[in-house]
């Protein structure tokens, strides 16, 4: 991957403008709508459907700067996936429910065929120069992070409910980049709004997401080769420091946050979780897992078929035993070792800016699915990731070998 000259300027900027803001879109259709519905009220969808068509113009857009020049192989892949998806239908029309939804409501089209996903995984082709993406989406980040602040205060004021586990999963790779990006070189306003982020994913979000946040920064800490030796002594000092304040004071601790967060109006069940001890508890993901792994067999049985079989007509919460019930054990332990081998490939290959980009998708695309979710609902950073990955290992990403720092 060469840097082109040609990156700085105005279509390379739309171009990372674009891209951007479908990183970000899942955060800001969360948390814009809300004040839509408070200005409109509560059945206004106007703030959503100009999302939507926003959306959908810079889609088309960006493929028009590209020449919709899409990668073949990719073309390829998502042919054979859409006839995968059809033979699932006629195997088993029961899934029906899930490839599209009632056109009553404007938006639902939107999600329906696995468009969504789809989309995310073709416009990579339009991911050119990481550090142009890196910094619009910072940016883009601050406002969704800032708006989400917003929506959390007002609707904890008024007892509405947030959402949990969408509050804090379309906070995730927000907070992640701009994290991350905080290892590299501190930058106070992108700071605290990472910071902002993951305060409300761990106060008011789901575990899923505070792990899936975790691991991502601890691995970028200790493999990421521009950050500073200094940061890495640091990062793990204070890591072992809050470890053992928090072992030695716990009780202290959850009495103090909870009386705290009790006057804001706010219960948190991650804090609650970690108290009790639940925190490692599987929400019987396991019976889902032992049902799914019974019912599976050698050959592919189907997209979606995960929601016939599983334990309380469920999902997989797992996208390793999604893909072996979808694609069959062979198949589907086949397809998992590719995407493994073109991820870290893609790392490997990978200069600091992409590699950042990476380490923050690999937390929403990847572990998230370990825990929680499925790829094929609605997830675009999956996609998007497998995308991006394909083009890097293919030398169609631009990269550069100077730090992501001299970006801004």
């Amino acid at each position: 991957m060469i840097r082109n000259n040609s990156a700085s300027n105005v279509k390379e900027k739309v171009l990372g403008t674009i891209v951007g803001f479908i990183l970000c879109f899942p955060l800001l259709n969360y948390s814009i709508p809300y004040f839509g519905k408070m200005i409109f009220g509560d059945s206004s969808k106007l703030f959503a459907y100009l999302l939507f068509f926003l959306f959908w113009i810079a889609i088309i857009y960006a493929l028009y700067l590209i020449k919709f020049k899409i990668d073949r192989n990719k073309l390829v892949m998502v042919i054979a996936f859409y006839i995968f998806l059809l033979f699932s239908l006629v195997l088993h029309p029961e899934i029906s429910p899930y490839v599209w939804t009632k056109f009553d409501d404007p938006l639902n089209p939107f999600y329906s065929f696995l468009m969504y996903s789809v989309i995310a995984f073709l416009i990579a082709d339009c991911a050119r120069d990481s550090k142009l993406i890196i910094r619009k989406t910072m940016i883009l980040s601050c406002v969704g992070i800032g708006l989400c602040l917003i929506y959390f205060i007002i609707s904890t004021k008024n007892g509405d409910g947030l959402g949990y586990m969408t509050l804090s999963y379309n906070l995730l790779f927000p907070t992640v980049i701009l994290l991350l990006y905080s290892f590299v070189e501190l930058k106070p306003v992108y700071f605290i709004f990472g910071l902002t982020g993951f305060l409300m994913i761990f106060f008011g979000g789901a575990r899923g997401a505070l792990v899936s946040l975790t691991i991502p920064l601890i691995l970028f800490v200790l493999f990421q080769k521009n950050v500073k030796k200094a940061i890495k002594y640091s990062f793990a000092v204070l890591i072992l420091f809050v470890l053992m304040f928090v072992f030695l004071n716990e009780t202290m601790i959850y009495n103090g946050l909870s009386s705290f967060l009790e006057r804001l109006g706010i219960q948190s069940r991650t804090l609650d979780k970690i108290y009790t001890s639940e925190f490692l508890y599987d929400s019987n993901r396991g019976q889902i897992y032992v049902s799914v792994f019974q019912n599976s067999s050698i050959l592919p049985s189907g997209l979606f078929y995960d929601r016939l079989i599983a334990a309380g007509h469920s999902y997989s919460h797992n996208i390793v035993v999604e893909f072996v019930c979808d694609y069959g054990y062979l198949i589907g332990i086949i397809l998992l070792t590719a995407i493994s081998v073109i991820i870290l490939k893609a790392f490997r290959k990978s200069d600091n800016d992409t590699r950042l980009l990476l380490f923050a998708l690999l937390s929403s695309g990847i572990i998230r699915l370990l825990f929680s979710s499925s790829y094929l609902n609605g997830e675009i950073y999956f996609f998007f990731l497998l995308g991006l990955c394909l083009n890097i290992t293919k030398q169609k990403h631009y990269v550069r070998q100077t730090d992501v720092a001299r970006a801004f």
